[in-house]
């Protein structure tokens, strides 16, 4: 069996391994692009009159998916490669695995990666007879070396730019003449595409927003003139009630305001950085804080049940304390904050609906009166 027709086998391991319960595919993208091979090219006998030199230059094409749930590290993430190069002389096919790591940079997402697997080349022409080539055909190891920058459209899509730099050894014995033969020879290449990835939601790309309450209710009460009526009806008047906008649903404490607020955050995959857009709810919940420094709050993250339960443990534990950080560089106290992760437990809603992960995932602040 050529390496060729090892591909498919190798497809079917794969997919057999994403079967796992912590394991899942995070994305899916598509590359476009050219490449580059160098030949050299071996003359074994006679003397040669080539029509014209192998084209190094070819079209590149690429589909690629990337696994969630295998690092407890999260800036470590798996990639399937699957590469198909065609030119004039020959069709290039490869199928690589490896590991990326990703950095965040200002609204860009950048990664280094390493990969390597198999590869197959297919000779199409033949120039020392001029004609179409037939059978002639290498495989190789091959290791790559790759580096990207995505820019986010969505949510969950993004617009990436990919260099590949890959080392091989292709050798083909070119069918001879009666008189010369040749070998042509390819050690290393290298790619440039561009494309789009698509994500799959909380353990993937992005946290979608939580459609639960949001803190700029609670936060109006500090500018609503005193009144002496109860407008939300939670059992305090206006005059005695600092958060006069709170919900119907909502148990209160002395003051009227929220026992436990759901904050509404949008976060990056797999990130703990606070986004510009949700800074102003923060401010908002900052200046409630140092105004009435007599309240206390303990920021809990919390995820949905999607992926291993360690790295859901990590990513609500780093998002809560990215909120305490933000708090504090607002003026908070910091002897008012506390905070704690506590990945998947306590879900508010059904972990096998998107919808009820939805709800799940999301950062709590139980306020406490000192």
């Amino acid at each position: 069996m050529n390496l060729k027709n090892k591909i498919i086998p190798s497809l079917l391991l794969v997919t057999t391994l994403l079967n796992a319960q912590s394991i899942h595919i995070d994305s899916v993208g598509a590359n476009i692009g050219l490449a580059w091979m160098p030949t050299d090219q071996i003359d074994k006998s006679g003397s040669l009159t080539l029509d014209r030199s192998p084209e190094g230059q070819y079209y590149n094409g690429e589909l690629y998916s990337i696994i969630g749930g295998v690092f407890d590290n999260t800036n470590y993430k798996p990639t399937i490669n699957a590469i198909y190069n065609t030119n004039d002389d020959f069709n290039n096919y490869m199928l690589l695995v490896g590991v990326n790591r990703y950095y965040e940079y200002d609204n860009y997402d950048l990664y280094l990666g390493l990969l390597a697997g198999g590869g197959v080349q297919e000779w199409s022409y033949n120039p020392l007879h001029k004609t179409q080539e037939e059978d002639v055909s290498s495989d190789s190891l091959v290791i790559a070396l790759q580096a990207g920058a995505e820019y986010d459209l969505t949510q969950d899509l993004h617009l990436g730019l990919n260099a590949k730099y890959y080392i091989h050894d292709y050798s083909a014995q070119l069918q001879s003449t009666d008189t010369t033969s040749t070998e042509i020879n390819q050690a290393h290449s290298l790619s440039v595409s561009v494309g789009l990835r698509y994500s799959f939601g909380e353990s993937t790309t992005k946290s979608a927003p939580v459609e639960v309450i949001q803190v700029e209710e609670e936060i109006k009460a500090v500018v609503v003139p005193i009144v002496v009526i109860d407008v939300d009806k939670d059992g305090i008047l206006n005059e005695n009630d600092i958060c006069p906008n709170t919900p119907l649903d909502q148990k209160v404490d002395q003051d009227g305001c929220p026992e436990v607020i759901v904050l509404k955050f949008s976060f990056k995959s797999l990130s703990a950085k606070i986004q510009d857009k949700d800074e102003s709810k923060l401010q908002g919940y900052a200046d409630f804080l140092t105004k009435y420094t007599n309240y206390n709050v303990k920021i809990i993250g919390y995820t949905d049940s999607v992926g291993k339960k360690s790295v859901n443990q990590i990513l609500s534990h780093k998002r809560a304390e990215a909120v305490v950080n933000n708090l504090i560089a607002k003026g908070v106290d910091t002897k008012q904050l506390s905070f704690e992760g506590r990945g998947e437990a306590n879900p508010v809603a059904d972990n096998a609906t998107k919808e009820g992960r939805t709800q799940n995932r999301r950062i709590e602040a139980v306020m406490s009166r000192s």
